[in-house]
């Protein structure tokens, strides 16, 4: 029999560029979310009205329609005529500020006008009347009459008859002249002066007009345009807001406009020019032509940058070498200088050379962190305890054999060493945590062995790893007090949760908690919770824990679980004899 619970447990996108003739950057794919392709051939009732709304959205965004007051001054065919007593006039037409920013609105709301397009816009009211039809709100009647409206008002505003003020002087007069709608004028505007350059025949005719009366009815027409959209949208929102028309929430969220700058996150790679990269090279392990493109590498693009530092035992053999980079530093105000070497991850040695009565004096060396990121933070830990271990720090030349400089370094004591593996199991854990779940969780600060554990199972369970986990679990209740007296087999299944480790907020995915032969122990009466309840907690049998996994990330099969247990490999942790 098995016993199972529900509880809480408690305790690229590929970019490339070409800098110069011989580097490659390649930016490796990220995971993204949002709207797949929509079918083009038949496209539902609601996404066709979703399509609508992202669009809608990126029309109310522009500059111009932001400011209602401005957008429907423009929408109206308005102009001030001034008589003048020899019988001529002056006409003054009022027109957005800049010719460019107006072309951009007009972009944005031209798919609504094109008959090909899903959120055209007689296809868009057509599939809001279907919706209406199949909602089952009680109060959908309500808004059917003014959908009827806007779907006048989009017929009127498209294919009216309107003809405006005509202007043109002695020299542009056209036998041919006829009359051509303000709509035809607007249409003849966008697709000769703005989008194509040929004219179809029904466009024809507003040739014979100049280009100042297209443009002048082309901005009266596209801002009567986005008033009906942005009119539109709002329509939407009310049956949102009322729940007769239910969307994809993340048509009201998606990004619809840019910005003045784009920030991606990510790693450049080298290679040389004319590599051809693969869908390998994309992935966590490219091929070894691939370098990642850090600043040490970057700096090393002038050779007259390229040091090696090399540590070195005191029998000479090397712990450690790192390709590294000099970056020289002004000199201070007492004309001293001094250089900073760029070794790896943000670890940087900087180096000073002063100077006592016109004599130097000997260089001095400190380690810096050149960020406060934690991958920077791990790689300064990690090259402390390898200088720990070393006797000696020396700085060569590229092709040298002999070092320029030369540093003793400072022993570290057992207090030290254990201090920094800590550190490093730590960032280790919140750094892999993070690149599995895409979030940037913050700076670890001291930790105990108990959370360290579960920081480590936690990111086992990212991993798809199954866990050991606690060698009991409890006190629990029981209202009824009815404790199984034999050993069994218990699965407890855990909701996805976070828990506090570290001072950071670390996210748990949801995991089950097993064991085939756990017993249940009474722990005696617990009254605040009725006259039968017992309290009780669950053990693993003597030297053993329950065994822990994520099954959503897991792939490994139920039968094989027991096969593929993964050790915490902690430091300074004996997994078989820590009692937690």
């Amino acid at each position: 029999m098995i016993h199972e619970f529900d509880t809480e447990f408690v305790t690229s996108r590929k970019l490339t560029t070409t800098s110069s003739p011989d580097t490659l950057f390649v930016l490796p794919h990220r995971s993204r979310t949002g709207h797949g392709m929509m079918d083009r051939v038949s496209p539902s009732h609601r996404e066709v009205v979703g399509a609508f709304v992202v669009r809608a959205r990126r029309v109310q965004a522009h500059s111009l329609v932001r400011d209602p007051a401005v957008l429907s001054d423009l929408a109206r065919e308005r102009f001030d005529v001034h008589l003048r007593p020899d019988g001529t006039s002056r006409i003054r037409h009022r027109l957005p500020p800049d010719e460019e920013v107006f072309e951009s609105l007009a972009a944005r709301v031209r798919p609504l006008l094109l008959g090909d397009e899903s959120v055209y816009h007689f296809k868009v009211t057509k599939a809001l009347k279907r919706l209406l039809d199949t909602s089952p709100a009680p109060d959908v009647e309500q808004y059917r009459d003014e959908l009827k409206e806007l779907r006048e008002a989009w017929k009127t505003t498209t294919t009216g008859e309107n003809y405006g003020l005509v202007q043109w002087r002695g020299t542009e007069v056209s036998d041919t002249l006829s009359p051509v709608s303000n709509v035809l004028l607007a249409e003849a505007w966008m697709y000769i002066d703005l989008v194509h350059v040929d004219p179809d025949q029904r466009r024809c005719d507003a040739l014979d007009y100049p280009m100042r009366q297209r443009y002048l009815a082309a901005v009266c027409y596209y801002c009567r345009i986005a008033e009906l959209v942005v009119r539109t949208l709002r329509y939407m929102e009310k049956l949102r807001d009322a729940g007769v028309v239910v969307l994809d929430a993340t048509d009201w969220e998606r990004d619809v406009v840019v910005g003045s700058e784009i920030v991606e996150e990510g790693i450049i790679r080298v290679a040389p020019a004319g590599t051809e990269a693969t869908a390998a090279d994309f992935g966590e392990q490219p091929r070894e032509v691939w370098r990642d493109l850090t600043a040490v590498e970057a700096l090393r693009q002038d050779p007259a940058t390229r040091l090696r530092v090399i540590l070195s035992r005191a029998d000479g053999t090397p712990v450690a070498a790192y390709e590294a980079a000099v970056l020289p530093r002004p000199a201070d105000a007492e004309d001293r200088q001094s250089a900073d070497v760029l070794i790896t991850g943000g670890v940087v040695c900087r180096l000073r050379f002063p100077v006592a009565d016109g004599q130097p004096d000997p260089p001095s060396m400190e380690l810096v962190n050149a960020t406060e990121s934690n991958e920077a933070h791990l790689a300064l830990c990690r090259f402390q305890l390898q200088a720990g271990e070393a006797h000696t720090l020396s700085f060569f030349g590229e092709h040298d054999d002999q070092p320029h400089l030369t540093f003793t370094t400072t022993d570290l004591t057992a207090e030290d060493t254990e201090q920094l593996r800590v550190v490093i199991d730590t960032l280790e854990d919140v750094l892999a945590i993070e690149a599995l779940t895409g979030r940037s969780l913050g700076r670890p600060t001291t930790i105990g062995d108990q959370e360290r554990i579960l920081l480590r199972v936690a990111r086992r369970l990212h991993e798809g790893r199954v866990v050991e986990l606690a060698r009991s679990i409890g006190p629990r209740i029981d209202p009824r007090g009815e404790l199984p007296s034999d050993d069994h087999a218990v699965l407890i299944r855990n909701e996805p949760q976070t828990m506090t480790l570290a001072g950071v907020e670390i996210p748990v995915p949801a995991f089950v908690v097993w064991h085939p032969r756990a017993s249940t122990r009474n722990l005696g009466p617990a009254p605040d919770h009725g006259p039968e309840a017992r309290r009780f907690d669950i053990a693993a049998p003597q030297g053993e824990r329950f065994l822990a996994w994520a099954p959503d990330i897991c792939m490994i099969p139920p039968d094989e679980i027991t096969q593929h247990v993964q050790p915490w490999e902690l430091f300074g942790i004996d997994q078989r004899t820590c009692p937690l």
